[in-house]
């Protein structure tokens, strides 16, 4: 949690050597979660931009199947506003 907060340059090296030594495992997993980025530069934000490209992501609870390509070892599941509403909109807290 908290991803979105790492915007720095050492965050991606962080990053990076959190994942890269996944890759000697026969079935490395990575688990990302963490609330929207407002900053689409940072870490978080590049991996919303990317996921929300994937075909076959779930978005607030619907499988799309469209996208610009495919990743069958991604699962991507967002739950996300339109960046035009208003989140303080209690109704919209539930779709």
């Amino acid at each position: 949690d908290e991803w979105h907060a790492w915007t720095e340059n050492r965050h991606r090296d962080t990053y990076s050597a959190l994942t890269t030594g996944s890759a000697s495992k026969k079935n490395p997993m990575t688990i990302k979660i963490s609330t929207q980025a407002s900053d689409l530069y940072s870490l978080a934000g590049e991996e919303f931009e990317f996921a929300k490209r994937v075909k076959n992501r779930i978005v607030n609870g619907k499988l799309i199947t469209t996208g610009d390509f495919d990743r069958p070892s991604y699962l991507s599941v967002l739950y996300y506003l339109p960046s035009d509403a208003k989140w303080q909109d209690e109704r919209l807290w539930y779709e």
